[in-house]
């Protein structure tokens, strides 16, 4: 979720709101496919937006057809959803540091704090003001190849190398209270190399801390994205939607790269057999497929493993 000019949080992945709602500048509706001056005046940045105009919108379905759906607050929406969903555990992706605490305090309000989970770039906060920010709602910090160099440069001095720099950062934040894992965004892995079905391995500059976490059983868990777009005559292209609401963006596009540790090669997260495999959680934009991979692999079985 981001906020609005007015500081309030709404349910939006995007930087920009025009390929989620019928925001328009000069009657026409924003382009995911096309890029000119004229069509980005419909695709405004929703921190640049008040609540009122956010208020009047319509949300569109994935094909870019406006629906009767209103776009609504964060908070509106809970109250809406959780009436009739109270077996629901509710998982917040949150982009901003601002919205870690309001987010917090809207799950309080709601008295979700036992179906809540904060999720959030590892890089909004540190290990020492974490607890600040959450107010003892669980939550699960997120580190990439990206946040690497960061993590070197900033914490731990008292280590000699960038591989102890890590791991005593990611041990500051698996001793703080409130944590349910980290999701760490490895994009390399390789299969299985033995007939055990787990044996999955991985590669890539975030192999280090993954061992680290392992070695330390600190649960992990990751991301496995799906295809957002197909071509079609009149929808060019096919991949994913950049942040800001463009198509189309090919997980190749999208690597990350660390001074100390090196680059992503590639992007295997598509493999739900490896992402399955590895983790201990698995979140997946197919969940039927990501729930029937790990039922084939018997990880259903073991309750040590949660997929969402």
């Amino acid at each position: 979720m981001r906020e609005s000019a007015d500081g309030t949080l709404w349910p939006i992945h995007d930087t920009n709101i025009g390929r989620t709602t019928n925001f328009s500048a000069n009657s026409q509706l924003f382009n995911p496919y096309t890029r000119s001056a004229t069509n980005e005046r419909n695709n405004p940045a929703i921190h640049n937006l008040h609540d009122a105009t956010l208020r009047s919108l319509k949300l569109r379905d994935p094909l870019g057809h406006v629906t009767g759906h209103a776009f609504q607050p964060l908070d509106t929406m809970m109250h809406q959803v959780d009436v009739g969903y109270r077996n629901l555990v509710y998982m917040f992706d949150i982009k901003t540091r601002p919205a870690i605490a309001k987010t917090a305090a809207m799950v309080r309000r709601l008295g979700l704090q036992d179906r809540a989970i904060l999720k959030f770039n590892s890089m909004l906060v540190s290990p020492g003001t974490v607890l600040s920010e959450t107010h003892g709602i669980n939550f699960v910090p997120v580190i990439g190849t990206g946040s690497l160099d960061q993590i070197v440069d900033h914490y731990h001095f008292e280590r000699s190398s960038p591989s102890e720099r890590v791991a005593a950062y990611v041990n500051d934040f698996a001793k703080t209270a409130g944590i349910v894992y980290f999701e760490v965004r490895n994009k390399m892995f390789t299969g299985p190399r033995s007939g055990n079905a787990f044996d999955t391995k991985v590669e890539g500059p975030l192999s280090q801390i993954n061992f680290y976490m392992a070695l330390t059983h600190i649960p992990q868990g990751g991301y496995s994205p799906y295809t957002e777009h197909y071509a079609a005559p009149s929808q060019p292209g096919t991949g994913y939607y950049y942040v800001d609401g463009h198509c189309c963006q090919l997980l190749t596009d999208n690597h990350d790269r660390s001074g100390y540790f090196g680059i992503d090669e590639r992007d295997d997260r598509e493999v739900l057999h490896y992402m399955v495999s590895y983790n201990a959680v698995t979140i997946s934009d197919i969940a039927n497929a990501a729930m029937s991979a790990a039922r084939q692999m018997g990880a259903r079985a073991d309750e040590a493993k949660l997929y969402y």
